[in-house]
């Protein structure tokens, strides 16, 4: 993740890394505390706010899992375009991230 954020702002791609989140939560009746760890994320936002994607390690380590943001007519926001790229080709998440944000300037619609 260190390499990809390195490369996105050389672009100027605006990025946020969430390190690791834990999650507690009491489970059922029981007073015992269930704990549950979610890989890193590094949110990408286009510079008006709008996510433009998110990437996060695959549960096995072996790729990037990048979550492209759509959307449609309205800027109704659509299912996210999923995209699985090796852990050793940032270039090409990187890649992604820059033709989804330009593909988000020209459908991005201003409010009325």
């Amino acid at each position: 993740m260190d390499t990809l954020l390195l490369i996105l702002d050389v672009e100027g791609v605006n990025a946020q890394l969430i390190s690791r989140v834990w999650v507690e939560a009491k489970s059922g009746a029981s007073s015992s505390v269930e704990r549950r760890w979610h890989p890193p994320q590094l949110i990408i936002y286009a510079d008006g706010g709008w996510r433009v994607a998110t990437v996060s390690i695959g549960p096995r380590s072996g790729c990037y899992a990048v979550e492209l943001a759509q959307i449609g007519p309205g800027n109704q926001p659509l299912a996210d375009r999923i995209e699985v790229v090796p852990v050793n080709k940032p270039s090409r998440v990187a890649r992604l991230i820059a033709q989804n944000k330009r593909y988000q300037r020209g459908h991005v619609s201003e409010a009325s």
